[in-house]
């Protein structure tokens, strides 16, 4: 049967899906509890496993800082940056150059990572010395310049391979400004808010932007930046004092916001439709949250004081079941710092025997649907391989998840990113235009279904 065929029949079965018995449902796997230690705040409301990443040999600590919907992580094991393949195998990254300090600080869903290293043993250039890089498990490092001499840092990357971080070259009044990069234009201005700097910290599949600026009057707000628009001041979201530190494709902000800059500051959620939520107990001395999926699941960590000491766990907070303790590996530390659409989470926590390891956490998964099957056929037939088929379900599962709770704005913008994804693999060849449109077609039916 020909694929635009078999897309059309699967197409018309949806439909009548939806029309005769409602949204799809997906069905939820349990798997067993391995969680050694719980914290004050433990919920246990959902099944949770808690797996050590490990360490580079002879190493005593590591801490995983990313992961992507293939499964791939980034981190660090006493300092050097690693590497944890979909068999979360653990390599540390060659570097072609001598650095004094090297910092990975994302990966996306093409595996490529980013980050900035500061050269060895040069004169400093007049305003900084890193430098920023991208680099792939296949190609290694690749050095994005030196940014005219000026320094910068690149903070994050999306899964169209659009970058973000800030540099000091477009201006001459030594004023950080927060760029975006794409291999084909380099790096873009985004400008300020009206003051000196701009410090981006995460982009969306949509190409919006967050971070912080600062204003006119020297005050310090965040800011969402949108391709083909300008710099939107957010203010501070009623508070003194605002961190923000992700962006999902739906618009979804979390950070933290505090009344005063040194006062115990909270976990928040941002949405355009209900503005701020405080996410964490208010047992809870500080917390904050680090990273949002495209389902809405946050992850970050609070801190307790039992009276002696502050002690630091992970968490997770879902719409449905609220706040949520991660757990450690027996020790009284644990920090969440990202989730993959997945819900695969990494950070780092204690055991009764090392003070800290990488450590991955895995919530019970979702079993494809109706629609994802499209997806498995093209890998089973060898038009996509398995990281590509990957990386595309995740964000259907997502979108099906988002209609299946009636929020349809939310679906459309996975949808649309969707798109963006397969087009992006068609340019950079992953994808033939003939292997593509049927995806992209198929999308946009699905788009026009929603929009109904």
């Amino acid at each position: 049967m020909e694929f635009n065929e078999r897309i059309r029949k699967l197409t018309v079965l949806i439909v009548v899906v939806l029309l005769l018995f409602g949204p799809i449902n997906l069905v939820l796997t349990q798997q067993s509890n391995t969680i050694i230690e719980e914290s004050p705040l433990s919920a246990g409301i959902v099944d949770i496993n808690i797996i050590d990443l490990g360490t580079l040999p002879d190493d005593v600590s590591s801490e995983a800082r990313d992961i992507n919907n293939l499964g791939e992580i980034i981190g660090e094991s006493d300092g050097y940056p690693c590497y944890w393949s979909i068999e979360r195998v653990i390599q540390k990254i060659v570097w072609p150059i001598k650095a004094d300090s090297i910092t990975l600080s994302e990966i996306n869903d093409l595996s490529q990572a980013v980050g900035w290293y500061d050269p060895y043993n040069i004169p400093a250039p007049t305003l900084g010395e890193s430098r920023p890089f991208l680099w792939t498990p296949m190609v290694g490092m690749i050095s994005l310049g030196d940014l005219d001499g000026h320094e910068g840092e690149i903070t994050d990357i999306n899964d169209l391979g659009q970058a973000i971080g800030w540099t000091y070259m477009f201006t001459e009044t030594n004023t950080k400004h927060a760029f975006l990069w794409t291999s084909d234009d380099g790096a873009i201005d985004l400008g300020t808010l009206g003051g000196d700097y701009a410090c981006p910290v995460d982009i969306n599949n949509l190409g919006q932007v967050v971070g912080w600026a600062e204003t006119s009057t020297g005050e310090i707000h965040i800011f969402l930046w949108t391709p083909g628009g300008i710099m939107e001041d957010l203010g501070t979201l009623g508070y003194g004092y605002c961190f923000v530190n992700g962006i999902n494709d739906q618009g979804y902000i979390i950070g933290c916001v505090a009344d005063a800059p040194k006062d115990p500051y909270h976990a928040f959620l941002w949405t355009p439709e209900n503005g701020v939520e405080l996410l964490a107990p208010l047992t809870s001395y500080s917390s904050e949250a680090t990273d949002i999926n495209n389902l809405g699941q946050i992850v970050g960590y609070y801190y307790i004081d039992d009276g002696l000491k502050m002690h630091c766990y992970a968490f997770l907070w879902t719409a449905e079941s609220g706040f949520i303790d991660l757990g450690t590996l027996g020790g009284d530390y644990s920090i969440a710092w990202a989730i993959n659409d997945l819900g695969q989470i990494v950070g780092s926590s204690s055991s009764e025997i090392y003070f800290r390891h990488a450590v991955i956490w895995e919530l019970p998964q979702q079993t494809t649907g109706i629609i994802i099957n499209v997806i498995e056929d093209l890998v089973e037939e060898g038009d996509l391989n398995s990281g590509q088929g990957t990386a595309l379900t995740a964000k259907l599962e997502s979108a099906i998840l988002l209609l299946n709770k009636g929020k349809l704005i939310p679906a459309r913008n996975l949808l649309q990113a969707f798109i963006n994804q397969v087009n992006s693999l068609i340019a950079t060849g992953a994808l033939s235009q003939e292997e593509g449109d049927p995806l992209i077609n198929y999308a946009l039916e699905l788009l026009n279904l929603v929009s109904e």
